[in-house]
């Protein structure tokens, strides 16, 4: 009776101590979804008024914020479907 008890106890104290394998693989297995162009964008935009607002910002760093959304802005035009008026009317 008393190895059977001492695999329950085991057990018992393995299950509290040690962290749960699965639970934690779970965890990693669920990556945040990735932004859209235009969420992105609003994000940028965010940072980029109130860095225009700051007393230390530096003008480089403005820069960067400013080329980083253009290369954004390109990017929502460049996926954008140009279409005809012949589609439309008919």
């Amino acid at each position: 009776m008393e190895v059977d008890t001492e695999l329950s106890l085991t057990d018992l104290i393995n299950q509290y101590t040690q962290p749960n394998l699965a639970e934690a693989e779970d965890e990693d297995e669920t990556p945040p979804p990735v932004p859209s162009s235009q969420q992105a964008l609003q994000a940028l935009q965010i940072v980029l008024q109130y860095q225009e607002h700051q007393e230390r910002a530096q003008n480089a760093d403005i820069q960067c914020l400013i080329r980083l959304e253009r290369n954004i802005l390109v990017d929502i035009t460049s996926r954008q479907v140009q279409t005809t008026l012949d589609s439309w009317l008919t």
